[in-house]
C-alpha cells in the first residue's frame, strides 16, 4: 500500500532547476535511503515530502489518516522545558486522555443514576483508548529512548536552554522517534550520535520501528544495515536501486560502465561527422556535407545521452566518533 506518492515534482532556484518532475512512491514499513551529491537536492525532495517546503509544481499524496514526521536540523523546543519533559511532549495526545480521565473520576464521586452510567462508559472508552495509545508503558520508552541517545537519567532534569547544540538535535531525533509516526523522515540523524548512538539507532529502525523510513546519511554502514531500496538525486532526476547501499554501488558501477561506452561510442561518431564536415564543407561534396551537418545538429539536439558522473565524486563515509555529552 502506498504510504506517500510524490508525482512530477518541479522545483528551482533562480535559474537551477533542482529538481525536474521527478516521481516518488513509499510503500507502508518500507526503509529507502536518499543518496547523492552535495546540491543535488536531496534534502529539498525531503522537505517537500514533509511538508516543510513547497514545490514548484508536482503533487504530493499521503494516505488518509496517516502522518509524516521531519527530523529538523534546528529544532524548535521549548527553553524552559526540562530534557524529559520535552520528550514527554511526543505523548501530548495521550497525556490529554489521562487529563480526560481524571476528570471522569472527579465527576464520579458527585454522579448518581444515569449520569453515572454514562460516566463509566466515558471510563472505558478511554481506558481503551489509552491502552491502543501506548498505555503506562510511556514511562519506560521514554526512558529506553532518551538513553539508547546518549542521555544519562542525571541530564533528564536539565533544562533545554541548557543543552548544547548537538544535544537537542538529539533530543528532537528522541521525540520524533516517540512520536512514531508512520513515514520518518530523517535528514543526517546519526550527526550527533556516538557509535553507541548509532548503534542503538539502528537497531531501534530494525527491530522495534514499524513505520517507513525515507533517511539522507553520510553513515553508510547505517543505509547497509537498514535500507532496502536506494534513491539518487542526479542532475535534477531520480533514479531508483534495489537492495542496500553497498548493493547500489555495485549496480550503479555496472550502469555507469555502459552508459560511459555508449556515451563514447556517440561522441566518437559525432568527430567523425564534424571531420566529415569540415572536410567537404567548401569542395564538390559541399551539399552532402550541408546535409550531414542539419543531420548531426538534430541528434545532438535530439540526444539524451549524457557522461555519467564520476563515482569517485560521490563518497559515504563513516563519521568519526563523537562524544555524546
Amino acid at each position: 500500500m502506498a504510504l506517500i506518492g510524490a508525482t512530477n515534482i518541479f522545483k528551482a532556484f533562480g535559474e537551477h532547476v533542482v529538481l525536474d518532475g521527478v516521481a516518488l512512491t513509499i510503500e507502508a514499513g518500507e526503509r529507502v535511503g536518499l543518496v547523492g551529491r552535495n546540491g543535488t537536492g536531496k534534502s529539498t525532495l525531503m522537505k517537500i515530502l514533509g511538508g516543510l517546503s513547497k514545490a514548484d509544481g508536482g503533487d504530493i499524496a499521503i494516505a488518509r489518516g496517516r502522518s509524516a514526521g521531519y527530523l529538523h536540523q534546528d529544532p524548535e523546543l521549548d527553553p524552559g522545558e526540562t530534557l524529559r519533559g520535552e520528550a514527554e511532549g511526543a505523548f501530548a495526545e495521550l497525556h490529554e486522555l489521562h487529563r480526560q480521565l481524571d476528570g471522569v473520576f472527579e465527576a464520579m464521586g458527585e454522579a448518581e443514576g444515569d449520569a453515572l452510567d454514562k460516566l463509566m462508559k466515558r471510563q472505558i472508552s478511554l481506558e481503551k483508548r489509552i491502552e491502543a495509545a501506548g498505555g503506562y508503558a510511556v514511562d519506560h520508552k521514554i526512558d529506553e529512548v532518551l538513553h539508547g541517545l546518549g542521555f544519562s537519567d542525571a541530564q533528564f532534569s536539565v533544562p533545554v536552554r541548557g543543552l548544547s547544540g548537538g544535544q537537542r538535535s538529539r533530543l528532537a531525533l528522541a521525540r520524533l522517534l516517540l512520536q512514531e509516526p508512520d513515514l520518518l523522515l530523517l535528514d543526517e540523524p546519526t550527526n550527533h550520535l556516538d557509535i553507541d548512538g548509532r548503534l542503538w539507532l539502528e537497531t531501534f529502525l530494525k527491530e522495534t520501528f514499524r513505520g517507513a523510513v525515507l533517511m539522507i546519511s553520510h553513515d553508510r554502514y547505517l543505509l547497509d544495515a537498514v535500507v532496502t531500496r536506494i534513491v539518487e538525486v542526479e542532475q535534477g532526476r531520480l533514479i531508483e536501486y534495489p537492495g542496500n547501499y553497498s548493493k547500489f554501488r555495485e549496480i550503479r558501477a555496472e550502469r555507469r560502465e555502459v552508459q560511459l561506452r555508449a556515451y563514447e561510442n556517440q561522441q566518437t561518431k559525432f568527430k567523425q561527422e564534424e571531420r566529415f564536415i569540415q572536410k567537404y564543407k567548401a569542395g564538390q561534396r559541399a551539399k552532402q556535407a550541408r546535409g550531414r551537418e542539419s543531420r548531426l545538429q538534430r541528434e545532438k539536439r535530439d540526444s539524451t545521452l549524457e557522461k555519467p558522473v564520476e563515482l569517485a565524486s560521490f563518497r559515504l563515509e563513516f563519521p568519526k566518533a563523537t562524544r555524546a555529552g
